[in-house]
């Protein structure tokens, strides 16, 4: 049974550390002065959605904890934060029917809207620049777009990989 809880942290962290290297050094690449899908957030809110609160909480702390290691921030903000925004996503986990995909974008699309909003209060309103307007239009609504369209392409994986997990840690999978 251990070996099967552990198996789920195992591969959370694996996509998390693929994620995070794609997100900091794949997507540069591509970039035309774009922002570009936050992959850190969409892990944590569809991992949180689908999984529940404690494992939101989980995903949350290994993606900002990444985000904190590949992006150069200070260590523990984001593992924070991302911690706070995968257990209030595990929180809506009950609401919900999971196979909506609806839902799911929208979620994904509130969590990147709040994460930058707090990110630029404490890291811009803080230091006295007060274009939310600019900051908004420009990095905002193109990321919060950017991650919700792709949700749209990664949300049944995940789903899928989350029921397959559930059944091998119930041992019903040979």
């Amino acid at each position: 049974m251990f070996l099967r809880s552990v198996l789920r942290k195992i591969i959370v962290i694996g996509i998390a550390i693929l994620a995070a290297f794609i997100q900091t050094a794949v997507f540069p690449l591509f970039s035309f002065q774009i922002p570009y899908p936050n992959l850190m957030i969409l892990l944590t809110s569809v991992f949180g959605f689908i999984a529940g609160k404690r494992e939101g909480m989980y995903t949350g702390f290994i993606c900002g904890l990444c985000a904190d290691l590949f992006g150069g921030t200070v260590l523990g903000f984001s593992a924070l934060l991302f911690m706070y925004l995968g257990y209030m996503n595990g929180m809506i986990r009950r609401f919900i029917y999971e196979e909506d995909i609806i839902f799911p974008i929208i979620l994904v699309a509130a969590t990147d809207f709040a994460y930058n909003f707090i990110y630029f209060v404490l890291n811009f309103m803080l230091r006295n620049r007060l274009q939310f307007g600019y900051y908004f239009i420009h990095t905002v609504l193109p990321e919060i777009i950017f991650t919700a369209v792709l949700v749209l392409f990664s949300y049944k994986q995940f789903l899928k990989l989350h029921k397959r997990l559930l059944r091998y840690e119930e041992g019903s999978e040979t």
